[in-house]
């Protein structure tokens, strides 16, 4: 899922999922640590303020993610690594396969490393618009310039992504 609703507005899941954990660890510590909420807690500030300043704080913190992390920097980042990777596995596949002329270029998929495919994730979760740039600058640079098959990129994105969401 690329996006999920808050206040009647679609925003990327990674945003929404950062909202709520710290909706709940900002409440934890207005409400239920007792040190900072006898500081604060008149009568008139109850339990559903407490969840309201949480919820209004951690929006801040969440939905500024984005701008802290450079999305767009991030995302040529993610690019430069998957040419890279996709490099180093045309490289591995040409060596093992160097005596077999008919397997030379007989590509499947190419695994990418857990860094880069959780950065890639991230990326996703928190920018879609700049993780889709990345990945279709980096297929279409591999197909250019090293001649491996989009084919053979788009599996191999697909194959390490959907291994992040089994870990």
């Amino acid at each position: 899922m690329v996006s999920a609703d808050h206040q009647g507005a679609a925003h990327p899941t990674g945003i929404t999922e950062t909202w709520k954990r710290f909706s709940r660890t900002f409440f934890s510590l207005l409400w239920q640590r007792q040190s900072f909420r006898k500081r604060w807690a008149l009568r008139w500030r109850t339990e559903t303020a407490a969840r309201e300043i949480a919820e209004g704080l951690s929006w801040e913190v969440a939905a500024g993610i984005p701008k802290l992390v450079g999305a767009w920097d991030l995302s040529a980042t993610v690019r430069h690594a998957l040419v890279y990777e996709f490099l180093q596995g045309r490289d591995l596949h040409c060596s093992v396969h160097r005596d077999d002329p008919a397997r030379r270029e007989n590509y499947v998929f190419f695994g990418l490393t857990p860094a880069v495919t959780k950065t890639l994730d991230v990326l996703i979760r928190h920018e879609p618009a700049a993780a889709g740039r990345a990945i279709e600058q980096a297929i279409g640079e591999a197909e250019a310039n090293l001649e491996i098959p989009r084919a053979v990129t788009e599996e191999s994105i697909a194959t390490a992504l959907s291994l992040v969401f089994c870990a």
